[in-house]
């Protein structure tokens, strides 16, 4: 992520240790200096609204990270997208999706900025 040039405000991730766990590694790699955010909201079983609800409150910053599970972020995803939660985006694990919104609740324009897979996450590292 860094070689595609990420920078992010905040830094939030499910309360459950592997997630933690996966943001704290993404988190040192992208020099992320701030504590990270546990949010309840990004648990399997959350519901998209209560998560969109929670991203209100990040108004005002310019990149959100959020490390979660399936199929919760890819119900978020497909909501965000499409403004459906009805299908969720296939996220392998360790995948990671760039999606450009201006502001929450959520309005056209939306727009994918790109989805990648561990693997070639994996390749673009060893550059």
């Amino acid at each position: 992520m860094r070689t595609l040039g990420v920078e992010v405000d905040l830094v939030a991730a499910s309360p459950l240790l592997r997630a933690q766990e996966t943001a704290e590694i993404v988190a040192k790699l992208l020099e992320y200096q701030e504590p990270l955010e546990i949010w309840e909201e990004l648990t399997p079983a959350s519901l998209v609204p209560r998560t969109l609800e929670r991203l209100q409150s990040c108004q005002g910053k310019e990149s959100v990270l959020l490390v979660g599970h399936q199929p919760h972020l890819g119900y978020l995803a497909s909501y965000l997208l499409f403004g459906s939660e009805s299908v969720s985006l296939d996220f392998k694990k360790g995948g990671v999706c760039a999606i450009h919104i201006e502001r929450v609740p959520v309005q056209p324009p939306v727009e994918l900025l790109w989805m990648l897979p561990p693997k070639i996450l994996r390749l673009l590292g060893d550059r």
